[in-house]
C-alpha cells in the first residue's frame, strides 16, 4: 500500500510540475487572478514534499529551499509594490539559487515531467487552432477582456481556449493560443522543438503548426537555427522553408506581418523593435558614461521601466537592470545544467537560448529554465538510449559475422 501511495504521489508531482510551468507562461485565464510567482512557489512545495515522501533526510536542502523561497517572496513583493527597488537584484540572485536546488529532482521525474508538459502545452493550443480558422467564416461570440500589460492600447477577444487582439490590422491574424503575445508563443515553440526533435511526434506537430501561424520572427530565426544545426532530414526542412517563403511573396498579409520585418533600413534591422527610442538613447548613455559599478551590477529591478523601457523587451533592459553580473549568473545556471546533460544538441540549444535573449531577455525565469533543464535531460537520456541501441546492434552484427566465419 505504501508503495502504491508513493507511485501515486510521484505521478501527481510530475503532472503538477507540468501544470505549474504552464501557469508560469501566463495563459489569459490567470490574468488578474494569480501572480506568476505563485507558480514558482508550487514547485518548491512539490520538491519539499517529494523529499519527505521518499524519507530523504537531506534537511539542509529542504531548509535551504524553504528559506530562499521566503526571501525571494519578500524581495519579489517588495519590488512588485514599489516602482523601483535595488533589492530586486537580490530577488534575481536568490531565484537563480532556488532553481539550482529545484533542478536536483530525480532523472525519471524530469523525463516524465517533460513529456507531460509537452502534451499539456500542445493540447492547450488545439482549441485555439480550430477557433483561429472558424472565426473567418462564422460569427463567434467572443468575450472582451483587458490586456495583462496595461501599456497595450487594445483589448483581447476570448472564446473556448483562444485569444485574439481586438484589432482590425493584420496583427489580428497572428495566432496567440491562450497566451498574450504570438512572439512569446513562437519563442517557446521553437525552443521546445529544438530539444524534442519530434521524438514525440503528435504534440510536436501541433506545436510546429502553432509556431508557423503565430508569424513570429523569433520562431522563424530559431527554427532556421534548429534546421541547420539540430534537426535531421535537412533537405525536407529546407524545402518546407522555401514553400513558406514562396507563399509570402504572394500574400500581402504575410508581407506586412512578417517578411517586411526582415529588411534592413538606414536605422538598422527593421525587426529590431523591442525597445523604444527613448530607452535606446538612455542605454547608450548608461554604457558610455564610465560608471563602472552601474554596468557591473545594473541599476536595479524595474529601473529600465522608469528609464523609458516600459513595454519593451530586449537584452538591453536586462543589462540595464542587472548589469554584467546578471549575465554572469544566467551563464552559470545554463552551464551548470549543460554540465549535467552533456550532448552536442544541448550545447546548440543553449546557443539558441542566448540568441532568443536578444528579444526576450528573461531566460532566467522559471519557464525558460524549466524547458532547458527538462528538455536537455530528455535529450541526454534519449541520446544515451540511442547510443546503447546502436552499440547492441553493432555487437550483434559482429557476433553474427563471427558465427558465419566459424561455420565456413
Amino acid at each position: 500500500m505504501k508503495k502504491t501511495k508513493i507511485m501515486f504521489f510521484q505521478k501527481a508531482h510530475q503532472v503538477l510540475f507540468a501544470i505549474s510551468l504552464l501557469g508560469y507562461l501566463s495563459p489569459y485565464y490567470t490574468w488578474g487572478r494569480l501572480n506568476r510567482f505563485f507558480f514558482l512557489v508550487v514547485p518548491v512545495i512539490l520538491f519539499v514534499s517529494f523529499e519527505i515522501l521518499h524519507l530523504k533526510t537531506n534537511c539542509k536542502k529542504i531548509i535551504l529551499s524553504i528559506g530562499i523561497t521566503i526571501l525571494t517572496s519578500y524581495f519579489h513583493l517588495r519590488a512588485y509594490f514599489m516602482e523601483f527597488s535595488f533589492l530586486g537584484f537580490m530577488f534575481f540572485i536568490l531565484s537563480v539559487f532556488l532553481f539550482l536546488i529545484l533542478l536536483s529532482i530525480p532523472p525519471k521525474e524530469a523525463i516524465v515531467s517533460w513529456k507531460n508538459f509537452l502534451w499539456l502545452f500542445a493540447l492547450t493550443l488545439v482549441p485555439g487552432i480550430f477557433i483561429y480558422f472558424l472565426r473567418f467564416n462564422f460569427d463567434i461570440p467572443f468575450k472582451e477582456i483587458p490586456p495583462l500589460n496595461s501599456l497595450k492600447n487594445y483589448n483581447y477577444l476570448t472564446f473556448a481556449g483562444s485569444l485574439f487582439p481586438n484589432l482590425s490590422s493584420t496583427q489580428s491574424l497572428r495566432f496567440h493560443g491562450i497566451y498574450g503575445e504570438p512572439g512569446a508563443l513562437g519563442t517557446y515553440a521553437a525552443l521546445i522543438l529544438g530539444f524534442d526533435k519530434f521524438r514525440n511526434k503528435i504534440p510536436c506537430m501541433i506545436i510546429l503548426f502553432s509556431g508557423i501561424i503565430s508569424f513570429s520572427l523569433a520562431f522563424c530565426v530559431l527554427m532556421i537555427f534548429n534546421i541547420f544545426f539540430i534537426f535531421k532530414r535537412k533537405l525536407l526542412w529546407v524545402i518546407f522553408l522555401f514553400a513558406i517563403a514562396l507563399a509570402g511573396t504572394t500574400s500581402d498579409e504575410l508581407q506586412t506581418m512578417f517578411f517586411s520585418r526582415l529588411t534592413f533600413t538606414e536605422e538598422g534591422f527593421s525587426g529590431d523593435n523591442r525597445d523604444k527610442d527613448q530607452f535606446k538613447q538612455e542605454f547608450d548613455y548608461f554604457i558610455t558614461n564610465n560608471n563602472i559599478s552601474d554596468v557591473v551590477v545594473g541599476k536595479g529591478f524595474r529601473a529600465s521601466n522608469l528609464a523609458g523601457g516600459a513595454g519593451g523587451a530586449s537584452v538591453r533592459m536586462f543589462v540595464y537592470d542587472y548589469g554584467l553580473l546578471g549575465l554572469f549568473f544566467v551563464a552559470v545556471v545554463y552551464f551548470s545544467i549543460l554540465a549535467k546533460n552533456k550532448t552536442k544538441n544541448n550545447f546548440l540549444a543553449m546557443l539558441a537560448y542566448f540568441m532568443s535573449m536578444y528579444q526576450r531577455p528573461w531566460i532566467y525565469n522559471w519557464d525558460f529554465i524549466f524547458i532547458f533543464y527538462f528538455g536537455s535531460f530528455f535529450d541526454f537520456m534519449e541520446s544515451g538510449l540511442n547510443f546503447q541501441q546502436q552499440n547492441l546492434i553493432k555487437h550483434s552484427d559482429q557476433g553474427s559475422q563471427g558465427e558465419k566465419e566459424g561455420i565456413v
